[in-house]
């Protein structure tokens, strides 16, 4: 099986990475996942004895669209408030509002494909308020038999206590060497630094959670800002999903 979360920036995709991953090993086959925006470099490096594959990513090409609609991977989209995953890129990558922009006007896109195709679709706020049954709707849609006990270990596991406990260890020195360094190659932070770390193992990066909240977005953003959010939003025809913040002074 091959799984593809596929979130909006900033929307808990790293958390629907994680559970996914959980899940799977409980079927006592080999899982192999991953971050990688290009999906084909990624399934060549596949070991031999892989039985299920997750990738994160936050974009698709062609061949990753074409493998989505024929139902030959499965996807999670996962989801969040425009206002505040657009303010939470621009803090965590310190980028400016047109690169965010750009980024979630481009996931907006997959959204619409990824609902026309039946892939799982969450929301941060579900995610975050409800995580048990996030966890079990992930587990419905891979097929995979889970108890409760276990469900509960793995919203313990993905909580934002135990993620902070996770974080406090990536940021010891002794565990420095194990952190990939990924290159961005469509924008530098404000320091010109095209580069970023984060644990191969759960793919959080260093400082992974910064505000962690719901509706703050708006307080961070300039009039003008939400604006272009809300004709963004009005522009892709997205049925709700990423509005209430930002439509609320529509």
């Amino acid at each position: 099986m091959l799984v593809i979360c596929n979130g909006m920036p900033r929307s808990a995709s790293t958390w629907s990475y994680n559970v996914t991953m959980a899940l799977l090993r409980l079927t006592a086959e080999e899982v192999y996942g991953g971050y990688d925006e290009n999906l084909h470099r990624f399934l060549c490096g596949l070991p031999a004895a892989c039985a299920h594959a997750v990738v994160k990513c936050h974009s698709l090409d062609a061949a990753g669209l074409s493998l989505a609609q024929l139902h030959a991977a499965k996807v999670v989209y996962t989801w969040r408030d425009l206002a505040d995953a657009t303010a939470s890129f621009m803090t965590m990558f310190d980028v400016d509002f047109e690169h965010t922009i750009a980024l979630m006007s481009s996931s907006l896109d997959l959204y619409g494909r990824h609902r026309r195709n039946g892939a799982l679709i969450l929301s941060y706020a579900a995610i975050t308020q409800q995580p048990a049954e996030s966890v079990a709707a992930v587990a419905c849609y891979l097929n995979v038999a889970v108890g409760q006990d276990q469900i509960a270990e793995i919203v313990d596991a993905n909580s934002f206590d135990r993620v902070r406990e996770r974080l406090k260890a990536i940021g010891m020195l002794d565990y420095e060497e194990r952190l990939v360094r990924l290159d961005r190659t469509s924008y530098t932070d404000t320091a010109h630094d095209r580069s970023y770390l984060y644990d191969p193992d759960t793919l959080l990066h260093l400082d992974h959670i910064r505000d962690g909240s719901t509706g703050y977005g708006t307080t961070r953003l300039t009039r003008s800002q939400l604006r272009r959010l809300r004709n963004l939003l009005r522009e892709k025809g997205d049925g709700g999903v990423a509005a209430p913040s930002v439509m609320r002074d529509a």
